[in-house]
């Protein structure tokens, strides 16, 4: 009887303890959680720690295993080869064990060319000024080899794979980018909206930050400038109300009680009412090497408001000795061909020198400094094609021109000396043969020019 009861007590404590045993946990265990290959690429080794069988199931496409399956823990070789672009390349490597109860992944990164610690330089820094009106914009060139966010103020979106993001939200992005900045309604305010966008590497947290600032609505400011020795052109930023601009051109500094426009003293001002479409104003007749100051205030003549402050730009003449210059000596038609010739004679080892031409008689009375202005424009954009070093240049058209001629020195640079001639100057109106092949203006397309007038430079 006593050896039933030791097997019975023996039985019933198997039946409890079997009653009790659970399954054991899956476990999932990936060392380190992170893989970062050099640009030269080579071998890194992890730990997959396991009770179970498990599988990699992705893994980036520039990175071989040594196995893609193992039972319980297991090491693993993953390989990748030289990173021959310029960006940083990124993927996700992801384990899961068998039986579906854990899938665990890690990141895989290899750095690219350039800096091992990765590269973000952001090409100018210097304030972006935006207009008063929605979807004004601007450009930003980030270059870098890794990925990177900007982030910025709710004023502001950012324009990029197809949709505007509020730059209050942040984007991420990677490479090297060309960056669109748009404003993202009407500064109605009087005063300015100012901020910063910041862009930070996610390498290595470097930050770099752009001063923004959206104008208020009578506020104004000079945007670009262009600098001849004999006189300048001038554009503006302008707010949402602002129709007109009063201004004072000196040749000297001014002080601060003449930059401050004041009922009493506004009839010494310029005024100037702007196009719709936005204006460049030239000025001719500078002295080189002189340093003038121009103040403006932002008008609504219609409603006779203007800003609360003014906006002052200095502008420096270079002086005229030394520099290239390409001279036009003189001018012939040949009504044989109908064609202008125009002999160039080159000073200060100018290595050549760019034409630009007009056949529109309104603009024969535009300044020097306005052509030149578009002329730039052109040259920048590499719409100009007319360059050369020969002495004498041809160009066929059966209507009166004005030219330019721009020189450059041996490293390509533009002159600050201009030459310009109107041929209506020197001929009577030559008679338009049919049949012509009329050259027009090199690049000058309406849409894509504002229109401009001329400003004489006010005597002081």
């Amino acid at each position: 009887m006593r050896l039933f009861n030791y097997y019975f007590g023996v039985l019933l404590m198997l039946l409890v303890y079997g009653c009790n045993d659970k399954p054991e946990e899956t476990s999932l265990v990936i060392n380190p959680g992170e893989l970062t290959f050099a640009t030269e690429g080579g071998s890194l080794t992890m730990t997959v720690e396991s009770n179970a069988d498990w599988t990699i199931v992705a893994s980036p496409d520039w990175v071989t295993l040594s196995a893609v399956s193992g039972v319980y823990t297991q090491k693993v070789v993953a390989s990748a080869d030289f990173n021959e672009g310029t960006a940083e390349r990124s993927g996700v490597l992801t384990i899961r064990s068998n039986d579906g109860q854990q899938l665990r992944t890690i990141n895989v990164l290899q750095q690219a060319q350039g800096l091992s610690t990765g590269m973000l330089y952001v090409e100018d820094t210097s304030t972006r000024c935006f207009g008063g009106l929605q979807y004004e914009k601007a450009t930003v060139l980030v270059e870098s080899n890794v990925q990177w966010t900007i982030t910025g103020p709710e004023w502001l979106y950012i324009y990029y794979n197809s949709r505007y993001t509020p730059l209050s939200e942040g984007a991420t992005l990677e490479g090297t980018q060309e960056i669109v900045l748009l404003t993202a309604g009407i500064n109605k305010e009087d005063e300015d909206l100012e901020g910063v966008v910041r862009f930070t590497s996610k390498r290595t947290r470097e930050v770099t930050e752009i001063p923004v600032v959206q104008l208020g609505c009578l506020n104004v400011r000079v945007d670009e400038t262009l600098t001849l020795a004999d006189g300048f052109a001038v554009t503006f930023k302008t707010g949402c109300f602002v129709d007109g601009l009063m201004y004072k051109l000196a040749d000297r500094r001014l002080t601060e009680s003449e930059r401050t426009l004041t009922p009493e003293n506004e009839s010494t001002w310029g005024v100037y009412q702007l196009s719709a479409d936005g204006d460049v104003i030239g000025w001719d007749g500078a002295v080189p090497g002189t340093e003038y100051e121009l103040v403006t205030y932002g008008v609504n003549i219609a409603g006779q408001r203007r800003s609360l402050y003014g906006s002052s730009v200095v502008l420096t003449t270079p002086y005229a000795a030394g520099h290239p210059y390409a001279l036009i000596e003189s001018i012939y038609y040949d009504n044989n061909s109908y064609s202008w010739l125009f002999p160039i004679k080159r000073y200060n080892n100018a290595a050549g020198y760019y034409v630009y031409f007009t056949e529109n008689p309104a603009q024969f009375g535009y300044c020097k400094a306005l052509l030149a202005w578009f002329f730039k424009k052109d040259i920048e954009k590499g719409e100009c094609a007319l360059f050369t070093a020969d002495d004498t240049f041809q160009i066929t058209t059966g209507y009166h021109i004005m030219i330019e001629a721009w020189a450059t020195n041996e490293n390509g640079e533009l002159s600050p000396l201009v030459h310009s001639v109107n041929t209506q100057d020197y001929y009577e109106a030559p008679a338009r043969a049919s049949g012509v092949n009329t050259l027009k203006v090199v690049g000058c397309k309406k849409s894509e020019k504002p229109s401009i007038k001329k400003i004489q430079t006010p005597k002081q």
